[in-house]
């Protein structure tokens, strides 16, 4: 303001300089008339008195003659006075004219702008398949026991995602690579600890993380960072970051709140009313401040999820006391009522945009975490809490799993076996139900799948099968010793690859697409399964099969074979590149001349036209 009123003054004395100018330069004109206009008194024809010694002669008195008066037309520098109305370079104030629009429009503030926004329509986002890979260092003593332990999850985009999201490409490479060098660090600081090989104190540093959303609106990762170098007890730090897939920019709370006024007071009630840790309205005001600058200032992290959106506070954040890590979610359609210009209306707490979620949707999830879900326990739109651990049964090394939902232990399942290093856990929701998926790869080969349904508080197992979810392997090296896991990818419930185990001919993997049924059982959709890898088969013998158009018999919804009336003739040595199966006997294939074609194997399986597939084909082979 004080700023505003120096800018008045100046432009006032600047204005009056301009004027006084005028002024000045109009006496000067008025002079010059005057001076133009007012003939001298001989040329106006006065008798004047002669001066002594001067003789009085009428005669010879000139006549006032019409010589000067010509002086006087042409000395309209009076009448040249339109150089004074050219001024009108001052009235060219159409320039100034279009001010008038700007300013007749009013700004809308936040509030108003969020309401315009209750408006719109927005799609239904499609799920983008951004998965997790987690790198691991270790070292161990004499003992063969871990001493050194440094992991850390690396953010995965497949090539169609990368191609679509350069921009989000870009941030998680970096995210990568500032990740990769934390935990390298760590790891050659803890490397001194190992010079010791009596040690047997763990010294670990994690950087794992879950990804709760990732769609063509949001990508939002949760972030679980453990550190112990020594002392009474490590470190951890929970924390949540999400991202613009679009622009790839990390979001802060103003992009997805509409009333960032009244967020602080919110989450500080509930955190109050879920730790208890605040006894009277005065601490609780001193927490509302505290929040609301920090709601202010952006510097809260959070997720956003299908259902929640989730605050995180480290130890000692907002509280002086030694509380683990607390974190408060709020619905992600939470509402409440705002005074925009056209009178009181109820918005979203959270914008339209983050609000438009699929009716299916799942996440991945860490064994002993807690995640935050809509109606698990009752029914209802309250808010429940979920963690799923293991537990120990007996001297054996099986673990089963204990179900907690909202701190309360409602399951155990002693028959499930639990490895960290395969086992992969997913939580989706399908309708009204809630599933739990336990992904596991015996052997790092052969998957495994178990479902659990959990509804109103209650959890059934609902699905055992050798079905297991598509993963992406390669290989990757930061130059340190580390072990590379399979990548944890996102996935829509009702679109998903799925991977099982075949032996039609020889044994062989392939993925087909699924979706979870609402009895928890997952229900193929796709009408054949596709070999994984290449699968080339040499003949042993001349061959023949019916030659098909893959694009007929392969097309979405189409019942036919594709079939033409020539068939594929192949000779001794020829390959086959198996590409498709039914899953039982039928099978199809492509030349090396891009010839398509296909097959069924007798009835009993093992043999094609009565005779035995290892004389047929060489390159076949079964395993255990």
């Amino acid at each position: 303001m004080k700023k505003f009123s120096i800018i008045m003054i100046l432009c006032l004395v600047f204005a009056f300089m301009l004027a006084g100018c005028g002024k000045s330069e109009d006496k000067k004109e008025e002079d010059k008339e005057k001076t133009t206009q007012s003939p001298s008194k001989e040329d106006s024809g006065e008798k004047t008195e002669p001066t002594k010694g001067e003789e009085k002669d009428v005669t010879e008195t000139p006549a006032p003659t019409a010589s000067p008066e010509p002086e006087v037309t042409d000395a309209p520098d009076v009448t040249e006075e339109p150089t004074a109305t050219e001024e009108p370079t001052v009235t060219e104030e159409p320039a100034a004219t279009p001010e008038p629009s700007v300013t007749e429009t009013p700004v809308l503030s936040p509030i108003d702008l969020a309401a315009e926004e209750e408006a719109k329509q927005y799609d239904i986002p499609g799920v983008l398949g951004i998965g997790l890979s987690r790198i691991k260092n270790k070292i161990e003593n004499n003992e063969s026991i871990t001493i050194v332990d440094v992991e850390y999850d690396r953010i995965f985009l497949p090539e169609d995602v990368a191609a679509a999201y350069p921009a989000f490409a870009a941030t998680a490479e970096l995210i990568n690579k500032e990740n990769a060098e934390l935990s390298n660090k760590a790891f050659e600081e803890f490397r001194t600890y190992a010079e010791d090989p009596d040690s047997s104190s763990v010294y670990f540093n994690y950087f794992k993380g879950d990804i709760l959303r990732a769609d063509e609106y949001v990508v939002s990762v949760w972030y679980n960072n453990s550190n112990y170098s020594g002392g009474l007890r490590p470190f951890t730090a929970y924390a949540g970051a999400s991202f613009d897939p679009v622009t790839g920019q990390k979001l802060k709370i103003s992009d997805i709140c509409n009333d960032i006024d009244s967020l602080g007071t919110i989450l500080a009630y509930k955190l109050a009313e879920k730790y208890d840790n605040w006894e009277d309205e005065e601490e609780i005001g001193k927490l509302v401040e505290d929040l609301n600058a920090k709601c202010k200032e952006g510097t809260i992290s959070f997720t956003v999820g299908n259902e929640v959106v989730t605050f995180y506070f480290v130890p000692y954040e907002i509280t002086s006391g030694e509380l683990d890590n607390m974190s408060v979610s709020i619905p992600l359609n939470e509402q409440f009522v705002a005074e925009t210009a056209s009178g009181q209306q109820m918005i979203g707490l959270f914008g339209k945009k983050y609000r438009t979620v699929p009716d299916s949707f799942l996440m991945t999830y860490s064994l002993g975490e807690e995640a935050s879900l809509v109606g698990l326990n009752s029914g209802n739109s309250a808010i429940d809490t979920i963690s799923v651990n293991f537990m120990e049964i007996g001297e054996y090394s099986w673990k089963g799993l204990r179900f907690m939902v909202n701190g309360d232990p409602i399951f155990e399942d002693p028959d499930i076996i639990y490895n960290e290093d395969e086992t992969y856990l997913y939580l989706a929701k399908s309708g009204e139900k809630t599933f739990l998926i336990v992904n596991q790869l015996y052997d790092g080969e052969d998957p495994y799948t178990t479902v659990y349904s959990i509804v109103n508080g209650e959890v059934n197992k609902t699905t055992e099968t050798s079905l297991g979810f598509e993963y992406y392997r390669d290989n990757f090296d930061d130059g340190t010793d580390s072990i590379k896991l399979v990548y944890r990818i996102m996935k829509d419930p009702l679109q998903m690859k799925m991977e099982s185990r075949h032996d039609v001919i020889g044994t062989t993997f392939e993925t087909a697409m699924y979706r979870i049924a609402e009895s928890g059982e997952f229900e193929k959709i796709s009408r054949y399964y596709d070999f994984e890898g290449d699968i080339t088969l040499t003949l042993k013998t001349e061959f023949m099969a019916g030659m098909i158009d893959p694009e007929l018999a392969f097309a979405p919804d189409s019942e036919s074979m594709g079939e033409f009336d020539i068939n594929v003739e192949l000779g001794v040595g020829d390959a086959i590149h198996l590409k498709k199966t039914d899953g039982e006997r039928q099978l199809f294939f492509v030349t090396d001349n891009n010839e398509w074609g296909t097959f069924n194997l007798d009835q009993e399986g093992l043999s094609y036209n009565g005779v035995p597939l290892n004389e047929v084909f060489d390159g076949i082979a079964y395993y255990d």
